[in-house]
């Protein structure tokens, strides 16, 4: 959009539409700009040109780097632009000794543990992939050009499900454990597989558009909007934890429990430290404690919640870089977390 600053007025440069821009410059004299932006929620973020005459947009990168800023001299002759790299990867550490991690693979968005104490994940190449705790028999279970993100396994062990985009919006899917027979569940709204219910018969999903929690049945069908937060189900699925904000201030206050069948505040904790910012949450496999991550400034700390003590633990110091996803093992002694990433200068 373009404003006149005298009379306030605004007006649409171009036709031409982004999920998101990160960065715009003007050229000289006004003739254009140029953009860093992407098309589509898992698109490339890529460099465009745009006129202001006509309003043509055009990309001016078409390369698999993610272009996420630039900057131009005085005579826009000369370009400065900043790249995002993936640089996470897949770690796996015990409770009782949280700093010894150990690297098991590249990886990027999810990671959830098999019944059978196998780690799923979501690989630097947008595919799920499987391995053992002692990074052993890494296998490939989905193979596109698009992106498979976000698994998650059935209680029984039977199915994956997780989120792709290879239908042009991010839906969810189903396949066998061993990636074979790949099936689309949802078709409309679609979004981010949070949770399977213990029965097999419900997988719910984070709307994409809305970032309300939907549902829909493992066999596929009508999808519907639920009346709950969009956070962690224990895994019994009767409580969902999420972090509480307080509505004047906006601060975090507490780690609160509600009933999912009756949608009432069960408990809820103080938070371990109110100046720190909360993460991600995950359920241990026995339904009565969990654990959370908070971040203070850069520091990233790990903390765990039992149902019968009202006050959480710190169970260790997880570094300074960005954490997105983690999850505990089935029998609680150790968790699995997704760490790491980076900026290169590119001239």
């Amino acid at each position: 959009m373009k404003i006149d600053l005298a009379s306030g007025a605004e007006n649409q440069l171009s036709p031409k539409t982004f999920f998101e821009i990160t960065s715009l410059k003007w050229l000289p004299e006004g003739s254009g700009l140029l953009l860093a932006a992407k098309e589509s929620l898992d698109g490339r973020l890529r460099i465009w040109h745009v006129l202001s005459a006509t309003g043509e947009a055009r990309a001016l990168t078409n390369d698999a780097t993610d272009y996420i800023s630039l900057s131009l001299d005085k005579a826009a002759d000369k370009m400065i632009a900043t790249h995002l790299s993936n640089t996470y990867h897949l770690y796996l550490a015990r409770m009782d000794d949280p700093s010894n991690s150990k690297n098991l693979a590249a990886a990027r968005t999810g990671v959830n543990f098999a019944p059978d104490g196998k780690i799923i994940y979501a690989g630097n190449d947008d595919d799920i992939w499987t391995i053992n705790r002692d990074g052993g028999e890494q296998r490939q279970l989905t193979n596109s050009s698009f992106s498979d993100v976000l698994p998650r396994a059935s209680p029984d062990g039977r199915y994956i499900f997780f989120t792709s985009n290879r239908t042009g919006s991010s839906q969810v899917w189903r396949m066998n454990a061993d990636g074979s027979n790949q099936i689309q569940l949802t078709k409309s709204e679609g979004g981010y597989v949070k949770f399977v219910t213990p029965d097999g018969k419900w997988v719910y999903f984070e709307s994409g558009l809305h970032q309300t929690l939907w549902r829909v049945a493992t066999e596929g069908g009508e999808e519907s909007p639920v009346s709950l937060p969009s956070s962690a189900f224990s895994p019994d699925g009767n409580l969902i934890a999420y972090f509480s904000r307080d509505k004047e201030s906006g601060n975090w206050l507490k780690l609160a429990l509600m009933s999912v069948e009756d949608r009432k505040i069960w408990k809820a904790f103080s938070l371990a430290d109110q100046k720190s910012r909360p993460l991600e949450i995950a359920w241990a496999g026995d339904n009565k404690s969990l654990c959370y991550i908070t971040a203070n400034g850069s520091r990233n700390s790990l903390w765990k919640q039992s149902l019968d003590d009202e006050n959480p633990h710190l169970v260790g110091d997880l570094g300074d870089e960005e954490i997105p996803h983690f999850a505990v093992s089935p029998d609680g002694t150790s968790f699995a977390f997704i760490r790491a990433g980076g900026f290169t200068m590119l001239f």
